[in-house]
């Protein structure tokens, strides 16, 4: 499914250039793994040109991902068979710095976070177009409502090398696993803030999207979940994702339009498609003791009272050891350097004990709603 971007792409800082009737940037993926394989059977970004116009051979052309090299992959002319475009024609790009695959692979990689991509005409001055993008969500694409069409939109599923179309998935099984109703100590949320949440548990063996999903309350609350922030309404595969109901929608796509009640109520979660993925009634619980059930997606319930977002609820507790987040840096100029001499982003962690611990194991995150975004092996 695509969705969507709430308001216009220039309002909200990610820009596009675009000139009718040349070629344009039509649809993208930064961060691929299971989407689509090029010719060697390698999951790498990819890049889709359209062209809108007549006959067109980019032999000559350029794409880059830096504003400042605008030349930074030009299309030889070597083999005209795949820079040729006919009228209506979508041709895939991969951006995997390894053009010794052949002329459609650029020097270069996409970045799942902010970047752009520039298409440049032979006189390598000319901008045809150009999209910065929004952090992106693994095997999410982003492109155009329809091909050529000026609004960007996100893709569930994308559609290279053909014209960019909409698809409704339909709601598979989900749960409601896990609420904590009065949460006055137990997790706060990115804005350092305690408030009520529920957990969906995904038992699939692929990623759900619940942009376009509604959770509704018997109390009579009801929120659709936006579209257009793929990365924090994700549920991974066999994975978790926590909706914070705190009425303030404005703090990300997992934050509902509505705050929760610490009463007995029945919760709905309905797929885009209008389908419902699951209702469940919770039952009202003592302060930082959250209701859920007894194992992932069981129909028997429980209270916790060490409750497990974002986890198995079936999870053996242990006291964390005695470590801090001690000091960090973000911006690396002149100070410490790594073994390779390179002046990069860090993190101290402190032991306060006083025996040594292994960090095996552990994990360290830089979006909340992936605590497990990177293992220390």
């Amino acid at each position: 499914m695509k969705y969507c971007l709430v308001g216009a792409i220039a309002m909200m800082g990610w820009g596009m250039v675009a000139k009718a009737q040349t070629p344009v940037l039509n649809e993208m993926m930064s961060s691929n793994q299971l989407a689509h394989f090029d010719d060697f059977f390698e999951s790498d970004d990819w890049v889709e040109i359209y062209n809108p116009g007549g006959l067109l051979d980019l032999a000559g052309h350029h794409i880059s991902d830096d504003p400042s090299n605008l030349t930074k992959y030009t299309f030889p002319d070597s083999d005209p068979g795949s820079t040729f475009m006919t009228p209506g024609d979508h041709l895939l790009v991969w951006c995997d710095n390894d053009s010794v695959q052949g002329v459609l692979h650029a020097n270069f990689k996409l970045s799942a976070e902010n970047e752009g991509v520039w298409l440049t005409a032979p006189d390598g001055v000319t901008v045809l177009d150009s999209i910065v993008y929004p952090p992106q969500q693994t095997d999410v694409s982003f492109g155009r409502a329809c091909d050529g069409c000026e609004e960007w939109v996100y893709f569930n599923v994308p559609t290279p090398e053909s014209a960019n179309v909409d698809e409704v998935l339909p709601t598979p099984a989900l749960y409601l696993n896990e609420v904590l109703l009065d949460n006055s100590n137990v997790l706060i949320d990115e804005n350092a803030e305690l408030d009520a949440w529920i957990e969906v548990y995904n038992p699939n063996a692929f990623q759900v999207n619940l942009g376009g999903y509604t959770l509704s309350s018997s109390l009579g609350d009801t929120f659709s979940l936006p579209t257009d922030n793929p990365v924090e309404t994700m549920v991974p595969a066999e994975g978790f994702l926590l909706l914070w109901m705190d009425g303030q929608p404005g703090q990300g796509g997992h934050h509902l339009g509505w705050s929760a009640a610490n009463a007995n109520q029945t919760f709905t979660l309905t797929g885009a498609d209008g389908a419902v993925a699951d209702t469940w009634e919770v039952q009202t619980s003592f302060s930082n003791v959250s209701f859920g059930r007894t194992t992932d997606g069981a129909p028997s319930t429980t209270w916790f009272d060490t409750p497990t977002p974002r986890v198995t609820n079936a999870l053996l507790v242990v006291p964390p050891a005695n470590v801090v987040i001690n000091e960090y840096m973000t911006f690396n100029v002149n100070g410490e350097t790594d073994d390779q001499g390179e002046l990069e982003d860090w993190v101290e962690i402190h032991n306060k004990s006083t025996v040594p611990i292994d960090l095996a194991g552990y994990y360290l995150t830089d979006r909340l709603n992936n605590p497990t975004k990177w293992r220390i092996p």
